[in-house]
């Protein structure tokens, strides 16, 4: 909204002028019907009639030009008509964007006054007309004035309110701003007049900086490591772009990151077990995700080994030394889901604690958060994390203002969520905001022939800390596992293989040790105890050609004259 009177000392002035150069009487009037300035300055403040000519060019938005006052046809319905001594006048509205916001005028209360007004009635229109918007300029200036004013005292208020430290710097690394927190931190305002790449130990020159990055910053001040983001703001070869670091002590970061995540040895990619081409396929596809900042979603059955993936990605890119924060979207009720994510300030909430808590977009500051299930994620969070996925910023329940993160989202989920799209329970732009990247996990019934490393692999995970002695598994108990259906995964089969292990690893694993329910196939309602029953369905399945018999051998895990001496014995 554009108020007159936000400059009217500047209307004064104006008004002095032009009174001045013409002689007659100025009035100004704003879109109240109020008189702001009048050089009859008995009259200053007081409200013209709605139904006089002034009246009429602020609803009209139209300039015009009175000869002779009280019997023109826009003076009839005026109620000063009677009383009026004006001898001729002259308006033009003050109009912004098509709209009038006020109205100036000049007024003759003599003859010899409305003679010099009348003598150029075009060149005294355009006259006013530019005048209207050389105020109307003046008005929209003053207001972008009021509006950086505001603006900036606002981010004043911010910038204190913020209680990590923050410090601004222009392109030669020279500190312009800090706050109240930064102050506390240094200890003394002498450490804060050094130059930015000095007081971060940041090797290279501020500008050549890129343009967003996570950064570790090694003090020489009791050892202390900060670590935190930047932004720059402007082209990178501007001499006046600047810098705004956010810090964050490595204590306070190391002390959240333990709260919620305990000790857990880093996963590689490479480490992964598996050879089928399915498996070293989406082995490839995340290493080179994991090179990039983009988000990934990684598509499975439960039990595939999907935040495996996700950590392994965490691992192999650049942010292997932040933290790695995993939940699980459908394992917390959803009237807490929101407060685990994004956090809570004091009193947010009945039984909220008093000093607030950080959610798990802080936690993940600088590195990776792991949403397993996401399919299962209200949508009126949906909405909310697809905000921050767009700003950067959080907000914690119950808290005013908030504050860029710079996380890397990892998504996982069993669900086919194009399904959910269609059912209205899933966002679309959500799904393509976090599915920049996919990763398609096989199930374990597609990669049958990783099976027997897989069960070496949990033989040797669980095998009891003071044996030296690897189980061993016999072939009849491997041919079962092989050809079982799997339908919770690599899941499923560890917990089959320390199932097994717990008889006693001197015993190795035998058909007798393994879960009742490998030996029995749904579909086949008969128990599978035999190898010779195992191997006739495989053949009966594969047939005996060439690429049967070698899917057959892969399948059962034997030699090729086994196959072909179990096929002789089929065939008597």
């Amino acid at each position: 909204m554009y108020a007159l009177k936000t400059i009217s000392e500047d209307l004064d002035q104006f008004a002095e002028t032009i009174k001045s150069i013409l002689g007659a009487e100025v009035l100004i009037v704003d879109d109240e019907f109020v008189r702001l300035v009048s050089t009859e300055t008995s009259k200053q403040y007081a409200k013209i009639d709605q139904q006089s000519v002034f009246a009429h060019a602020l609803t009209h938005n139209k300039a015009f030009i009175i000869e002779h006052p009280r019997v023109d046809d826009m003076c009839l319905d005026c109620s000063d008509r009677n009383s009026c001594t004006e001898y001729a006048l002259a308006c033009a509205p003050i109009s912004i964007d098509g709209a009038a916001v006020g109205v100036i005028g000049l007024i003759a209360f003599t003859a010899l006054e409305k003679n010099a007004l009348m003598m150029k009635k075009e060149e005294l229109l355009n006259f006013l007309n530019h005048i209207a918007k050389l105020i109307a300029i003046k008005l929209v200036e003053k207001q972008k004035t009021l509006h950086i004013e505001m603006m900036a005292n606002e981010l004043h208020f911010i910038f204190e309110a913020i209680e990590k430290p923050m410090i601004s710097c222009d392109a030669m690394g020279k500190i312009v701003r800090y706050n109240q927190a930064s102050l506390i931190y240094f200890k003394t305002e002498s450490a804060l007049q050094k130059n930015v790449a000095q007081l971060l130990q940041v090797s290279c020159k501020i500008k050549s900086l890129p343009l967003h990055k996570n950064l570790r910053y090694a003090l020489d001040n009791e050892g202390e490591i900060l670590t935190g983001t930047y932004r720059r703001y402007g082209e990178q070869t501007h001499e006046n772009a600047q810098f705004v670091f956010v810090l964050e002590d490595s204590k306070s970061i190391l002390g959240m990151y333990q709260a919620v995540q305990s000790y857990a040895k880093p996963v590689k990619l490479e480490d992964l077990v598996g050879n089928h081409p399915l498996f070293t396929d989406a082995i490839d596809r995340a290493t080179r995700g994991a090179q990039t900042d983009l988000s990934i979603m990684i598509l499975g059955e439960s039990g595939t080994g999907k935040e495996l993936f996700a950590r392994g990605i965490h691992h192999a890119s650049d942010r292997q030394f932040a933290p790695f924060i995993a939940i699980n979207c459908a394992a917390i009720p959803e009237h807490l889901l929101e407060a685990e994510l994004f956090g809570y300030e004091e009193g947010a909430f009945t039984g909220a604690s008093k000093s607030g808590r950080a959610g798990k977009f802080e936690l993940a500051n600088g590195g990776t958060l792991f949403l397993d299930e996401i399919g299962d994620m209200p949508l009126s969070l949906q909405a909310k994390l697809l905000r921050v996925l767009q700003d950067g910023y959080i907000t914690r329940v119950g808290a005013h203002f908030g504050h860029h993160v710079n996380v890397r989202i990892i998504s996982a989920t069993h669900q086919n969520l194009k399904d959910k799209i269609t059912l209205g329970t899933f966002r679309k732009d959500l799904y393509y905001r976090i599915s920049t990247f996919p990763i398609d996990i096989p199930t374990l019934r597609e990669r049958r022939t990783d099976i027997p490393q897989l069960v070496r692999f949990f033989i040797h995970k669980y095998r009891p800390n003071d044996s030296e002695q690897i189980a061993k598994i016999s072939p009849e108990a491997m041919t079962i596992m092989s050809t079982y259906d799997w339908d919770g995964n690599v899941r499923e089969l560890e917990n089959a293989v320390a199932y097994a292990l717990s008889f006693g690893v001197n015993q190795g694993i035998e058909v007798r040790n393994l879960p009742r329910h490998l030996m029995c196939n749904e579909e086949m309602p008969k128990c599978v105890m035999s190898k010779d029953v195992l191997f006739k369905e495989a053949i009966q399945k594969y047939g005996t050609g060439s690429k049967g018999l070698e899917k057959v051998q892969g399948l059962l895990s034997i030699s090729r004259a086994t196959v072909y001496r179990r096929l002789k014995n089929l065939k008597k």
